[in-house]
């Protein structure tokens, strides 16, 4: 836990001030509040209060809210959460769902807590508060307009206090995945996928990119640990009830028959399914089967994996992706769905930074048996910088050699791995701050 919460305050005090410096001359300066992080914490400040504003004002307009008060009920009670009997206001329940919890049983977990705070109805918002910090700890051009953005649009806002969107609990636990693997911290951002993984069935439409990214560059103990967490959280549920454990969590949405397009009733007196299956049912009265769709988003899957060059676009190829996958793949789309491909999308573009090349950063293999140095390689025409592929200079290797060792490839020491791109502008910008102030 002490190694989490320095992660997570390393990651906000780069994002206060990018100009932070280490060594001696430092100790007289912790870091410079920036305006971007004052605008970041006012917008955050005001997107909770107008969540809990809503959520002391307005009842919940979902039946998800119902079900998992009771949830957690059962959680706390020592029982499983699938099979029970749920209850919601007639207007709210969803057909044939009264006896189904559709999700993995983390989200009853994670609730426990603000349950104990008052309502889970503050789950959302410690989520969508998370998400909107990782999108800004990027510090790069987009990031404070992207996490605004998410904070304070009023789709975000609605779904996290007037609904109540359990997806959005795995959600945030990938966010805080792809920031701590941006910051070099494998373990734990495999431990937050995990959890991820073990919170919403959304997040494994992830699990292909990171999976493709990791084993290319021949990381095993990342993808493990991010596949076990969900083993290890389900299985005492597997084991209490795993015929209601299947068909709640994998079976249920791929089952029940697709609502109309157009549907009367609910809070606003109609509702809209824009699913592909609900779309060629209103158009020929004809449902496509369930293994043509999946064949389909396979071969998009294939497309948008093996046509990749690794240029770092992983998180926007995972985002277009969820988006195809949730429009084809579920009888019924609820838009609370799409919050995966928009916050995907988001973290793509928050770390983009038009002053420098995303594709061109160190390769991890390299600089282990290389030894490169950072403050000697800043001293060269970087290439991060520049945007061109350049052959680095090669920096002491001990107090010796400067020569590529046995077998090593000049032209691959630079490669295309997102992973070290912020800590390597990071460094770069520290030696600018501190040339101007000498």
């Amino acid at each position: 836990m002490k190694t989490v919460k320095s992660g997570l305050a390393r990651m906000f005090l780069d994002a206060a001030s990018p100009a932070r410096t280490a060594g001696k001359g430092s100790s007289r300066r912790l870091f410079r509040i920036s305006a971007p992080l004052v605008f970041f914490v006012g917008a955050s400040a005001l997107a909770i209060v107008v969540r809990l504003y809503l959520i002391g004002a307005v009842a919940p307009a979902s039946d998800v809210f119902y079900y998992d008060r009771e949830a957690v009920q059962y959680i706390l009670a020592g029982l499983s959460p699938y099979g029970q009997a749920y209850s919601a206001p007639a207007p709210l329940a969803t057909p044939g769902a009264q006896n189904v919890f559709a999700w993995f049983p983390f989200t009853a977990v994670y609730l426990v807590p603000f349950q104990a705070l008052g309502t889970v109805r503050f789950g959302p918002v410690f989520a969508d508060a998370l998400i909107g910090a990782t999108i800004f700890q990027f510090s790069r051009r987009f990031s404070l307009a992207s996490s605004a953005f998410y904070l304070l649009a009023p789709f975000t806002i609605v779904l996290s206090s007037y609904y109540m969107n359990n997806a959005i609990f795995g959600v945030a636990f990938l966010a805080l995945s792809v920031a701590l693997e941006s910051r070099g911290k494998g373990s734990l951002a495999a431990l937050s996928l995990g959890l991820a993984l073990a919170t919403t069935l959304l997040a494994w439409l992830y699990v292909p990119f990171y999976l493709f990214d990791q084993l290319r560059g021949r990381r095993w103990k990342g993808p493990l640990l991010a596949l076990l967490v969900p083993v290890a959280v389900s299985l005492p549920f597997v084991v209490q009830d795993s015929g209601s454990f299947v068909y709640d969590v994998l079976l249920f949405q791929f089952t029940r028959p697709p609502l109309s397009l157009v549907t009367t009733g609910g809070v606003f007196g109609f509702g809209m399914n824009p699913s592909l299956s609900a779309l060629t049912i209103f158009a020929t009265g004809q449902l496509i089967p369930a293994y043509l769709r999946g064949v389909a988003v396979l071969v998009l899957l294939g497309a948008l994996l093996f046509r990749s060059r690794g240029n770092g676009t992983s998180l926007a190829r995972a985002s277009v992706f969820a988006a195809v996958a949730l429009f084809i793949l579920p009888g019924d789309l609820f838009f609370a769905y799409l919050e995966l491909p928009l916050v995907l999308f988001l973290l793509w573009l928050s770390q983009l930074d038009l002053a420098a090349n995303p594709q061109t950063v160190f390769h991890e293999k390299s600089e282990s048996k290389l030894g490169l140095v950072a403050k000697d390689a800043n001293r060269q025409a970087h290439p991060i910088t520049t945007g061109l592929k350049a052959k680095p200079t090669l920096c002491q290797k001990g107090k010796g050699s400067t020569q590529l060792g046995d077998g090593e490839d000049p032209d691959n020491i630079w490669t295309e791995n997102p992973i070290q791109l912020q800590a390597a502008q990071g460094l770069e910008q520290t030696n600018r701050a501190q040339a101007a102030e000498l």
